[in-house]
């Protein structure tokens, strides 16, 4: 049996084996990468350009059997530039992390490897970079995209031409008609699909304070 110094006795003498350890990690919420709403795509520049096609359906009048006939409308085309955001993040292996650290799990007179030191860095590293994407995925799907300090980068509302609707629930108050909220925000939805089609709606709901949500 191997024994080592057990650090959390109080006297600081009896000896104890380790048995387990314990790696407490930070959640990592990934909703919006588990329903697979946005596709990762590369690109080699520092800018996307998107460009906007708007047709325009109206309907025909009839008109006497050889008389003129309508003349179509011109339709509507517009491009617009984004220059994508850069993101960087580094981190280092110091001596400070090795040197009088023991090994996780391990006997405290074994050092912690370095190669073991990088994985752990390199995986908290890959895990703030999947949380920063979700987060401005999240706010995309809002409108306005913001990153990790909260700066706003891009409000789709401004740069489209586009009037955010709000519908309050007012859940807070007695005998509100949830059901016709709710028929409310898919009349707004298809009313403005522009040709798009839907089959279903997709609510994503966060935990709220009364008067904030």
């Amino acid at each position: 049996m191997t024994l080592v110094r057990n650090p959390f006795d109080a006297g600081g003498y009896s000896l104890a084996e380790m048995t387990q350890a314990i790696n407490i990690l930070p959640n990592l919420y990934t909703r919006l990468a588990q329903i697979g709403l946005f596709r990762f795509e590369g690109v080699s520049q520092r800018s996307v350009i998107i460009e906007q096609y708007e047709g325009v359906l109206s309907l025909l009048p009839s008109v006497p059997l050889g008389g003129p006939a309508t003349v179509g409308t011109r339709e509507g085309r517009s491009m617009r530039s984004f220059a994508l955001p850069w993101i960087p993040h580094d981190d280092v292996v110091l001596p400070a992390d090795i040197q009088g650290q023991p090994a996780l799990g391990g006997a405290f007179d074994a050092a912690d490897p370095l190669v073991e030191v990088m994985n752990r860095k390199l995986l908290l590293m890959r895990r703030k970079h999947a949380q920063t994407r979700e987060y401005m995925e999240m706010n995309a799907l809002r409108g306005i995209v913001r990153d990790g300090a909260g700066t706003t980068l891009y409000n789709y509302f401004t740069e489209f031409g586009l009037t955010q609707i709000s519908v309050d629930f007012v859940l807070g108050t007695a005998g509100t008609n949830v059901q016709g909220k709710v028929r409310e925000v898919l009349r707004a939805i298809e009313d403005n699909l522009l040709g798009e089609a839907m089959t279903s709606v997709h609510a994503l709901v966060r935990r709220g304070r009364a008067g904030k949500d």
